[in-house]
């Protein structure tokens, strides 16, 4: 009699687990994206009414980075154009690509990061676009980054004002997405850029802090946990001025450019006391027959 009551216990537990399981079979098809990108245009940088000419050097540096749970990263750096970084499904997407992929490949499973930074200020026509966005159509988690340098900063520039205002000028559109169609999914996106001056002496060490501005519409992030979407857009002109510099001293202007996603779709939990339970059948059969 207990060894039929154990084995009907074991099988009540086996279906159980099986029904609890039930839900979640129908998000097999379920997915994640982040999509992220900052693309900055048509760079100035004046002082008075005269665009600075006199600049003393320019350090610059480009880096991808994306990578898969389970899946090795990928992550490369250049002085100006970083390689496309890409783990999963990347075979149709290209290098410096920075239109949202998903958009017409809802199948795919990847994450990419891709940066460049085109021209100089000196003449006007620098540019500096990132890209970073991953797309997850079976359970696992992502993350995925473009970032305009391997130290964070993507433009470095040494320059004596004439005058004691410094006005730097550009263009900027952007996009975050961050969407979940599963219950547990997880998505995040965020771009960021910042701007940072500092007085230097004639070695190039820093005297004193100047200026920190970040402007709120291209420092921005979107989240979404559970079934849903958020989603965000800039595309506008920016003017920001440091003032009350030193005619003749010597400034080091640092901007920081980054665009960051992360998304995970979890394996549930449920799938492991699923097997739990499997197992507890198969110890109760070995019982039966060891009786038997």
């Amino acid at each position: 009699m207990n060894k039929f009551k154990s084995i009907g216990l074991g099988l009540v537990a086996g279906l159980a687990m099986t029904a609890m399981t039930g839900p979640l079979a129908s998000n097999a098809e379920a997915g994640v994206i982040a999509y992220s990108t900052l693309q900055i245009s048509n760079v100035r940088l004046t002082s008075g009414a005269e665009q600075i000419g006199t600049i003393q050097s320019i350090d610059n540096a480009t880096s991808s980075r994306a990578s898969f749970d389970g899946i090795p990263g990928v992550a490369n750096s250049d002085s100006s154009d970083a390689a496309l970084s890409c783990v999963g499904a990347c075979g149709g997407i290209g290098q410096n690509d920075y239109t949202r992929v998903s958009l017409g490949n809802p199948g795919l499973h990847f994450a990419r990061g891709d940066a460049i930074l085109t021209g100089s200020i000196p003449t006007g026509d620098a540019s500096a676009s990132t890209v970073a966005e991953t797309q997850l159509t079976s359970r696992g988690g992502s993350n995925a980054g473009g970032e305009v340098s391997s130290t964070s900063f993507f433009l470095t520039v040494d320059f004596t004002p004439p005058a004691d205002e410094v006005t730097l000028e550009f263009d900027a559109f952007g996009e975050l997405l961050a969407e979940s169609t599963a219950a547990d999914g997880f998505a995040q996106a965020d771009f960021d850029w910042s701007l940072l001056l500092f007085q230097v002496d004639q070695n190039g060490n820093p005297i004193a802090f100047t200026a920190f501005i970040a402007p709120l519409e291209i420092n921005q992030q979107v989240a979404i946990n559970g079934v849903g979407s958020a989603s965000y857009s800039v595309n506008d002109s920016f003017v920001l001025s440091v003032n009350n510099l030193q005619a003749n001293a010597r400034y080091r202007l640092t901007i920081s450019h980054n665009s960051d996603v992360e998304a995970a779709l979890p394996v549930p939990a449920t799938m492991a006391v699923l097997g739990l339970g499997l197992l507890g059948l198969g110890v109760v059969a070995r019982r039966r027959k060891q009786i038997a």
